[in-house]
């Protein structure tokens, strides 16, 4: 091929006169995309759907369609919970379970703190991509297998947050 493009070349030279064929180079290769940035916490806006204060457990359900059950290592605040009920439900970086009525304004609106919308789910949870108010897609690392499970679960269009590692 790179012998036909010469021979072109230099018929095309020879048609005009004062032509010279110069062989285009590449250029350097790009530099690699940086990695997405890990998060620290992912948590999801649900809707309670049932509450058993004696397993310790919530059912929880997304307005992405997603439905998942918690189950709490201490069932004492559970029974304030009624089916209906708005919560925030989060995995911590250790993988423990939260839930909240609110998470207060100075948690949202905490340095890396990212709220948006899950518009996908990579590799098992591995990664997921968020959509922000400002309608960007932006992707972020999920490093907790605990997260991952929870990210599947979730369904596209749940609303969430995230917690940025470092930003």
């Amino acid at each position: 091929m790179r012998h036909r493009r010469s021979l072109l070349g230099l018929a095309c030279a020879a048609a005009l006169p004062g032509c010279v064929v110069v062989e285009a180079r590449p250029g350097p290769p790009a530099a690699p995309a940086p990695p997405p940035p890990e998060i620290g916490s992912l948590a999801a806006y649900a809707t309670v759907q049932a509450v058993e204060p004696a397993m310790r457990l919530v059912r929880l359900g997304t307005a992405g369609g997603g439905v998942f059950d918690m189950t709490f290592p201490d069932g004492r605040n559970l029974a304030r919970l009624r089916p209906g009920m708005t919560v925030i439900a989060e995995y911590d970086a250790a993988g423990r379970p939260l839930i909240a009525t609110s998470l207060g304004a100075a948690r949202e609106a905490a340095p890396g703190r990212i709220r948006g919308m899950l518009a996908e789910v990579l590799d098992g949870g591995a990664f997921l991509v968020l959509v922000g108010p400002d309608r960007v897609p932006r992707t972020v690392a999920v490093p907790s297998q605990t997260m991952m499970a929870f990210a599947t679960r979730l369904g596209t269009g749940a609303e969430v947050a995230v917690t940025l590692l470092s930003f």
